[in-house]
């Protein structure tokens, strides 16, 4: 199975974020900043505020300053000079899926991985992630993909008894 595509910037960071975002620390980071603003909001209708020292207020502010706007920022810098920075990324790929191997093919680079050398696959709504190991992967769009192929990659999947999280649609 033969399937070609091109990344785009938008896309990278999308997927980017989203990977970000459902880590458990970040998470937490949100719940915390969420609680806060309810705690805030909280001290402001009850009056109190005056009672609450400068020092405890100075602190929030900053904590959900960073929570909700410098940590998406710096996040969004990141993935964009990655992506900038990375020709492998940015550049338009062929992906060709074997009963043995994958191997994908760009203008400067070629890889060939055993399916036996993958940790593990995720499917996402959007994406295929293979994993090499726990934290590095190589992605490929289903918007390159038919319905067929999502099938057949899915088939392929199986067949080789990859450690993999699928979805049923």
């Amino acid at each position: 199975m033969k399937i070609k595509y091109k990344i785009s910037q938008k896309e990278y960071i999308r997927l980017m974020y989203f990977l970000a975002y459902r880590k458990p620390i970040v998470i937490v980071t949100l719940l915390l900043g969420f609680y806060m603003i309810y705690l805030d909001i909280k001290i402001i209708i009850s009056g109190q505020l005056n009672l609450i020292p400068i020092s405890s207020i100075l602190f929030n502010i900053f904590i959900l300053l960073g929570t909700f706007i410098l940590y998406p920022l710096w996040y969004y810098y990141k993935f964009r000079k990655d992506y900038q920075t990375n020709k492998v990324i940015s550049s338009e790929t062929t992906s060709l899926f074997k009963d043995d191997i994958i191997q994908d093919v760009a203008e400067s680079f070629t890889v060939e991985l055993a399916w036996n050398n993958i940790y593990k696959i995720e499917e996402l709504k959007n994406w295929f992630l293979f994993y090499h190991s726990k934290s590095t992967y190589g992605f490929c769009p289903k918007r390159a993909m038919t319905k067929d192929q999502v099938s057949e990659l899915r088939n392929m999947i199986k067949i080789n008894h990859i450690k993999a999280k699928l979805r049923n649609d």
